[in-house]
Parts: C-alpha cells; structure tokens; sequence
C-alpha cells in the first residue's frame, strides 16, 4: 500500500497537535468529548501499530509499508545502553507516545498532580516494555533496546504536560469570552 508522504505528514501534524486541541477546546458536551477522544485514539493506535510492525519504505514521493509476520525468528539481541541510539531513534522514540500521554492526562483529568505524572510515567513505561516486548516476540527485524522503553516513558510525560497545557489554554480562552 502506498500513501503519498506529505498528506501522511499534514495527517500526522493534526492528529498530534490540532485535533486534542480543537476536541477539548469547541466541543463542550463532555459525553461527547470522551468519545472523541477515544474515537481519535483508537485511530492513533492503528497508526502506531502501523509504525511499530510494518516494514516502512519512505522516499520523496511515497510511503509505502507492509506487514511479514510470516518466516522463521530472527535472532535477536537486547541492549541495555544509551551509547548506539541514533538521532532518528531518539527522535522517533520522544515523539511516538505523545497521543498516549495526553489521553492518560484525559482519564486522570481529576487527580492531583502528582498523581498524574506518576500515572504518566507508569503508563509510559508499561507501553514502552510492552512495544519492546511484542518486537522480541514477534517475528519481524526490529532491534530491542531498553533506551526505547525509557524515551517512550518520557515522550508519555511530554504528552501529558502537552494536554496540561491545552486546558490552561483553553481555560484562559473560555475566561475571556
């Protein structure tokens, strides 16, 4: 399957930032809002699942991926240090579970605080183990490495502090009219 790279982008830059915004901030109905949220999630997690299993070819014009769950295991080897982690893991790693943390601020809207960066953190490394743990188990080419479970924990907190924000903003917004 191929999908032109820019609409992937554009598709990517509003699912991350625009659309928790525009969720919380125009719809006031909190029914409503809860739905879209999990809606708009549900649809993050295919994107990742996509990301994460799929075999991503990307040039100027195309981005085309496909999934081969077929075949032997691969050999495969754990690392447990910081010192091989490249700019497009870092990178990929701290932004990847941005949706999680906002939707994990979304569910613990009413905790303290400090209840919710716990639940952050918690949550962020769960999936982090998790994600490392289904790319050892199952049978695709992908590295595990423990440096990824730790940057998805802090791309998690990054989510939730993003969400915080919004609703500051938001509430400043909703003051003024």
């Amino acid at each position: 399957m191929t999908i032109n790279t820019t609409l992937i982008l554009v598709l990517g830059v509003f699912c991350f930032f625009l659309l928790p915004f525009l969720v919380w901030f125009c719809c006031k109905n909190e029914k409503l809002q809860k739905i879209l949220t999990l809606v708009f999630f549900c649809l993050y997690l295919v994107v990742l699942f996509i990301g994460v299993f799929a075999e991503l070819d990307i040039n100027s014009s195309v981005v085309s991926f496909k999934f081969d769950f077929v075949g032997t295991w691969c050999s495969k080897t754990i690392n447990f240090t910081f010192s091989n982690i490249t700019t497009f893991d870092l990178v990929i790693n701290l932004v990847m579970l941005i949706p999680v943390g906002m939707f994990v601020f979304y569910l613990s809207i009413n905790k303290k605080p400090m209840t919710k960066i716990i639940l952050l953190l918690a949550f962020g490394l769960l999936a982090g183990v998790f994600i490392e743990t289904l790319q050892f188990i199952l049978p695709i080419q992908r590295s595990v490495q423990f440096s990824d479970a730790i940057l998805n924990m802090i791309s998690t907190l990054i989510g939730g502090l993003i969400a915080w924000d919004y609703l500051w903003v938001i509430s400043k917004l909703r003051k003024k009219n």
